[in-house]
């Protein structure tokens, strides 16, 4: 945890799939978006895509349903993709 609130993008993405798995801490995911979206904001492909999840399936965020290819939850999906690809 140290790290993450350190602004390490790996430690946060990390602590984010912690929340959101209910490892370690109590499963919390209010806490792993915030997590994910620190990470994804530095370009953290694991935080993009746990954010992605998030928002797909409404979990510690309202569920984003404004259309398959212009949702928030895509735009991250496809920076994930376009980082592990590079």
């Amino acid at each position: 945890r140290l790290a993450a609130d350190q602004g390490d993008a790996r430690a946060q993405a990390c602590l984010g799939q912690c929340y959101h798995q209910g490892e370690g801490p109590p499963e919390d995911h209010v806490k792993a978006v915030h997590y994910y979206r620190l990470a994804a904001d530095q370009g953290d492909a694991g935080g993009q895509y746990g954010l992605a999840q998030c928002l797909s399936f409404g979990r510690g965020v309202p569920r984003d349903e404004t259309g398959p290819l212009g949702t928030t939850a895509s735009q991250w999906t496809r920076a994930t993709l376009r980082r592990s690809a590079t």
